[in-house]
């Protein structure tokens, strides 16, 4: 006859039914004297994982220190990558074209404002450039990273100097952006410019400070 929603409930409930639609292997991880059938034995559950090919068993190895070593200075080539790249949109797409204008009819801004926003940017760019080479040299050879930042040690005594300056520079950028309407549109053409990804200027004279 028809069931009652009691006799249904019991139906779905029955851990044989349940038994019976279960495949034979999972059946015999499952404690038979258990009523309840959604728990594994503890013995068993290691088990699942063992055998079971959607839980493969994988020993992974452990790394060696000189893979560590290498990994850490990867890392370290892949920052200084990025840097200077970001240096070369400040150089290429900001820097080279307001210079590039002094003492011509398109003049945008002076070269002693051109200097005052963009101080020492072409002498970091060459050491960085020069920087990560070395980097890349040393991971090739296999040697030590700390003998690199050694030997260029005097050489970032610039981000002093360009720290010392950053104030006045981007002081600089906001005066002119307020009277020199040319400068302000410059500036938002650049903006615009896929090379920069939608970063302003100062997004990028701020790079140096935070290396």
């Amino acid at each position: 006859g028809r069931m009652s929603g009691q006799d249904l409930i019991s139906f779905h409930e029955d851990p044989e039914d349940h038994h019976r639609r279960s495949s034979t292997y999972i059946l015999s991880l499952y404690d038979s004297d258990n009523r309840d059938h959604h728990e594994l034995r503890g013995d068993r559950r290691a088990s699942l994982l063992d055998f079971d090919p959607i839980f493969p068993s994988i020993e992974q190895k452990p790394e060696t220190s000189s893979e560590l070593k290498a990994k850490a200075m990867q890392e370290i080539i892949d920052t200084e990558k990025s840097y200077v790249a970001a240096l070369h949109v400040l150089q290429e797409v900001f820097l080279i074209p307001l210079r590039n204008r002094i003492n011509t009819k398109n003049q945008i801004i002076s070269e002693e404002e051109v200097k005052a926003i963009f101080p020492f940017v072409d002498v970091i760019i060459s050491l960085n450039e020069t920087f990560l080479q070395a980097l890349q040299d040393t991971l090739s050879r296999e040697g030590s990273i700390g003998d690199v930042f050694m030997q260029h040690k005097d050489y970032f005594k610039v981000y002093l100097d360009y720290g010392n300056m950053y104030n006045k520079s981007i002081e600089t950028v906001m005066k002119l952006r307020k009277k020199n309407s040319n400068f302000d549109t410059f500036l938002e053409e650049c903006r615009k410019n896929t090379k920069t990804q939608r970063l302003q200027l100062p997004d990028y004279l701020i790079q140096p400070i935070q290396r």
